[in-house]
C-alpha cells in the first residue's frame, strides 16, 4: 500500500503520465498533481451538495450513537452510523 499507484513491481515506468498504460485500472486512488483524476472534483462537489441537501432537508439529523467501522484496512467505511431526525 505504501508505494500504491507508484509501484514499480506494478507500473512500467511509475512516475510517467501515460494514457496508453495497459494496466492503468489497477491504479488505487483519485492522484495528486498532474495525475489527478478529473472526477475526483465532480465527487467532491457531488458529495458537498449531497450534504447541504440532506442538513437541509433534516436540520436536526444528530448522531444517536457511536459510529461503527469496518474493519478492512483497505477501504475505511461505516458499517452503521445511528442518527437521530430529532
Amino acid at each position: 500500500m505504501g508505494a500504491a499507484n507508484r509501484d514499480p513491481d506494478v507500473f512500467e515506468r511509475p512516475d510517467t503520465f501515460d494514457l496508453e498504460r495497459p494496466n492503468s485500472g489497477r491504479q488505487l486512488s483519485f492522484g495528486l498533481g498532474v495525475h489527478s483524476c478529473l472526477g475526483r472534483q465532480i465527487a467532491a462537489l457531488q458529495l458537498k451538495w449531497f450534504f447541504v441537501a440532506l442538513l437541509g432537508r433534516f436540520p436536526g439529523l444528530r448522531p444517536a450513537g457511536e459510529p461503527v467501522w469496518n474493519e478492512n484496512l483497505e477501504f475505511r467505511s461505516l458499517r452503521s452510523l445511528p442518527l437521530s431526525l430529532r
